[in-house]
């Protein structure tokens, strides 16, 4: 970097973010490198755990015990595709690939609230569908199921046991619109501009005992960016949050 004296002469100040990028690129590729020998074998354990569980003779006992191994080797699974996935982004300078085509949101948000349902069960947590309404918009259906994974697990997750989470689809001002909204522990106002910068966890959801990785909303983003749209939040603390996503409603 130069700039002039107050003489008119020149000074060379010494510039160090190449160092900082080659620092940060290495980084990232170590973290993509052992997130991709990481997968085979959690993957391998799950699958041995699923074809354990269907033994009809195992102990209760014994069956809740390996429940507990494969849903915490599964959430394993999920941090090493969320760090995978944030790999890859950044790699190609932010942007998502993604195949849109015309798809109706509903059937993808039906399929990604049936996913969530034994989760929410355990905690008692209803998920209330009923302004779920067709509604076509040009987006992959693959990539939108799994921003709609994260923000209605998120909500069962970090929610209250007893808690609710409505689910709804709408047009709105030319966009096709999801929102997920609950009524859990909420975020404080200082945050809310945070959360999905990557690696960010609330200081609430830090001092619970569930555990992410703190990629996921990140992830998402970049995702609904990738299609045109956008994903955004509100939260008031101790009623709840609420997160949008807006996509474009049709091709062309």
């Amino acid at each position: 970097m130069t700039s002039l004296s107050a003489d008119g002469g020149a000074l060379l100040v010494p510039d160090d973010s190449t160092a900082e990028e080659l620092a940060l690129r290495a980084q990232e590729e170590l973290i993509a490198s052992v997130s991709h020998e990481l997968r085979t074998p959690l993957t391998a354990i799950i699958g041995y755990l699923d074809l354990t569980l269907a033994h009809d003779e195992m102990s209760e006992r014994a069956r809740r015990s390996i429940g507990i191994a494969q849903r915490n080797a599964t959430r394993m699974l999920e941090i090493v595709s969320d760090l995978l996935e944030a790999s890859a982004v950044s790699s190609t300078g932010g942007a998502s690939a993604i195949a849109p085509e015309d798809i109706d949101l509903s059937e993808i948000v039906m399929a990604a609230v049936e996913s969530a349902g034994h989760q929410a069960d355990e905690r008692a947590i209803a998920v209330d569908t009923a302004g779920v309404r067709v509604l076509r918009a040009w987006a992959d259906p693959h990539r939108i199921r799994q921003v709609l994974d994260n923000l209605i697990s998120n909500a069962v997750k970090y929610g209250r046991d007893g808690d609710t989470v409505w689910v709804a689809t709408a047009q709105e001002q030319g966009s096709a619109v999801i929102t997920v909204r609950d009524d859990g522990p909420g975020v404080p106002e200082d945050e809310v501009p945070h959360l999905f910068e990557r690696f960010f966890r609330s200081a609430l959801a830090s001092g619970s005992t569930t555990h992410g990785s703190g990629l996921g909303l990140s992830i998402s983003r970049d995702i609904v960016r990738a299609h045109g749209g956008e994903l955004t939040a509100t939260s008031t603390l101790g009623e709840g949050s609420t997160f949008a996503v807006r996509l474009p409603p049709k091709a062309g």
